[in-house]
C-alpha cells in the first residue's frame, strides 16, 4: 500500500501541459510554409527549363546520328557498286583480248 501511495504522485507529474499556440503563431508558420512552397515551385521551374534544354540537345544529337549513318551506308553502297562495276569492266577487257591459252 505504501508503494502504491508513493507511485501515484509520480504518475501525475508525468503529464506535461502543452504551451498554448496563438492564432498569430499559426498564421506566421503558414506564411513561412507558403514561402517555402513558392521557392520550391521556382526550383521546379528551373529544373523543367534545364530538362527542356537537354531534350533539345538529345533531339539534335539524334538528327546528327541519323544523317551520319545515312552517309555511312550511302558510302558503303557506293563502294560495293564501284567494286562490281570494276570487276565487270576488267572481265570484259580480258574477254576481248582473245589470247589463246597454250
Amino acid at each position: 500500500m505504501i508503494v502504491a501511495f508513493l507511485a501515484l504522485p509520480g504518475k501525475g507529474r508525468a503529464v506535461e501541459v502543452a504551451p498554448r499556440i496563438t492564432d498569430r503563431e499559426i498564421i506566421e508558420s503558414l506564411a513561412a510554409i507558403r514561402g517555402d512552397i513558392k521557392r520550391l515551385d521556382q526550383r521546379f521551374n528551373a529544373v523543367d527549363q534545364r530538362f527542356g534544354g537537354i531534350t533539345q540537345q538529345i533531339s539534335e544529337l539524334k538528327s546528327f546520328m541519323l544523317w551520319g549513318f545515312a552517309i555511312l551506308f550511302a558510302g558503303m553502297f557506293a563502294i560495293v557498286g564501284f567494286v562490281l562495276w570494276d570487276r565487270r569492266t576488267a572481265k570484259n577487257l580480258v574477254d576481248n583480248l582473245n589470247i589463246p591459252l597454250a
